[in-house]
């Protein structure tokens, strides 16, 4: 799921009403050693961590997907899709370096110095909107990266799920995300870049893998995650919440527009054809 990216001055406006709430307290809690509740190995790698969810993204993130339940099959025999090319976590710690860096990265406020970080780490920075960037202010830090892989559709490419926390300003409770990147290597310096560019090959391949039943369980556990961090803490659902409404007002104002302007030009068309006939 693709979210609606929100523009600059929306994310100052969400930003606003945040910063004008008091900080939430974190709960004070015993530390414990995290123990997955569910695990299985995939690709005959190390086993999976499957605690985790999905977050909106928008701020993404993206790809990242968020408060959506994703209705998955568990099969007895994963498909021929799935055994040619299966998911793999943390299979490249290169990969997870990279990643973790790159997401950092839109945390720096000079523009010029997050530049410079950023190009160290893509492939095209023409590829990055400012969008891109004001969807991570409202976000202080990204933790717990972790990142699976599939094999991209051509050599020294990857279709990489990357799983984070997410901390969002004045608000205690973490969030999960999973967002999906294509990363490809360097044939000459081994080195690998975040591909930001995407054109309607690659959109289809990935779309594809992502039907992938070990992805799919990727995504319905994260969402399960998600749900739980909503449930601890009000203060985070509704920051989502008014994150949503933000987002669908958005997207209803894109759609009177169209609507409009398919209006005006059926009208414009029809008042020349009624002109060319009076003239004749």
């Amino acid at each position: 799921m693709e979210n609606k990216k929100l523009s600059s001055e929306e994310i100052d406006e969400l930003l606003n009403e945040v910063a004008s709430e008091e900080v939430e307290a974190p709960k004070r809690t015993t530390e414990k050693k995290k123990v997955s509740r569910f695990s299985r190995t995939v690709g005959n790698k190390k086993p999976i961590r499957i605690d985790i969810i999905i977050s909106i993204v928008v701020l993404a993130i993206a790809i990242v997907i968020i408060g959506k339940n994703v209705t998955s099959c568990v099969k007895n025999a994963p498909s021929s899709s799935e055994s040619d090319n299966p998911l793999l976590n943390d299979k490249y710690p290169e990969i997870t370096d990279v990643v973790g860096h790159y997401l950092r990265a839109f945390l720096i406020a000079d523009p010029t110095k997050r530049q410079e970080e950023l190009a160290r780490y893509v492939d095209n920075l023409g590829d990055i909107s400012a969008n891109d960037v004001a969807q991570n202010k409202v976000v202080t830090s990204y933790d717990q990266i972790e990142t699976y892989t599939k094999k991209g559709p051509y050599k020294d490419t990857y279709v990489v799920y990357a799983y984070y926390q997410t901390t969002y300003k004045n608000i205690a409770q973490s969030a999960p995300s999973v967002k999906t990147l294509y990363v490809i290597r360097d044939s000459k310096s081994g080195d690998v870049y975040v591909h930001n560019g995407r054109n309607a090959e690659l959109t289809e391949y990935i779309a594809k893998v992502s039907r992938d039943d070990d992805v799919q369980n990727l995504f319905e556990e994260t969402n399960k995650e998600y749900q739980e961090a909503l449930a601890k803490s009000p203060r985070l659902r509704d920051f989502f919440d008014k994150l949503q409404k933000l987002s669908q007002a958005k997207e209803q104002a894109t759609n009177a527009g169209t609507t409009a302007k398919a209006g005006a030009t059926t009208k414009s068309a029809a008042t020349s054809k009624a002109a060319a006939t009076t003239k004749k």
